[in-house]
């Protein structure tokens, strides 16, 4: 296993699995792509020697395990669960060449991502973006509190008060909720297309999200009824 140096200030920290995979990250246009620059805390050659390394006296702390494999295995599901927990990973990213359907599902069903290789450094930085993202997005982003017809109510209150907020505020939020909408919806080329979608989705649901927060405060602080509440 090999160590890396201390970690630059908001470097993604990964434990990767597959020294092949630990040399694409060090490639230019990949980096480029990502919202952080990857940093190795430690690579190993198998999933054997980073468990026997696990077993031993721990691994470093990560955010993310990067695993490169040529068949995806059943028994590979617990080590890979067993090694995140024991870095403290969020995430678990499976680059793979060949799989059962079944066995592919049981994996996503279990929170790990998973790419078909071989795949070129777009669609790879494609799939890694959203674990190495400098905001912190939840896992799951709440839904919706007012569709658009209320919003729009809303937003015709700028025109009763000094302040213009309302209807940014207001408009804002209409405009993220349909690319969240649209992300959801757009046609996926192939799994890291889909994955970059799903990235979108979620920081535009993120962003959303706290968009609506914002506007409960708006409300609050001008005396405004909140969207629907006059209906």
């Amino acid at each position: 296993a090999v160590k890396a140096p201390a970690a630059p200030v908001g470097a993604w920290r990964v434990i990767v699995v597959g020294s092949m995979l630990a040399r694409r990250l060090e490639r230019p246009l990949l980096r480029d792509r990502l919202g952080r620059r990857p940093l190795p805390v430690q690579v190993f050659e198998t999933l054997d020697e980073a468990m026997a390394a696990l077993e031993a006296g721990g691994v470093p702390a990560a955010e993310a395990v990067l695993l490169q494999c040529a068949t995806l295995r059943a028994a590979e599901l617990p080590r890979l669960q067993a090694l995140a927990q024991g870095s403290g990973a969020r995430r678990v990213h499976v680059l793979y060449g060949f799989a059962t359907s079944a066995l592919s599902a049981a994996f996503e069903s279990a929170g790990l991502l998973l790419l078909r290789s071989p795949q070129d450094d777009r669609s790879l930085a494609a799939w890694l973006q959203a674990s190495c993202s400098p905001l912190p997005l939840p896992l799951v982003v709440s839904p919706r509190r007012w569709d658009d017809a209320a919003l729009a109510d809303f937003a015709g209150l700028s025109s009763t008060i000094a302040c213009e907020c309302p209807r940014h505020v207001a408009e804002l939020l209409m405009q993220l909720s349909s690319f969240e909408a649209y992300s959801a919806e757009c046609a996926h080329r192939d799994p890291a297309d889909a994955a970059l979608h799903a990235y979108l989705g979620q920081v535009a649901g993120t962003a959303r999200a706290l968009f609506e927060q914002a506007l409960e405060r708006l409300a609050v602080q001008e005396g405004l009824m909140l969207p629907g509440e006059g209906v």
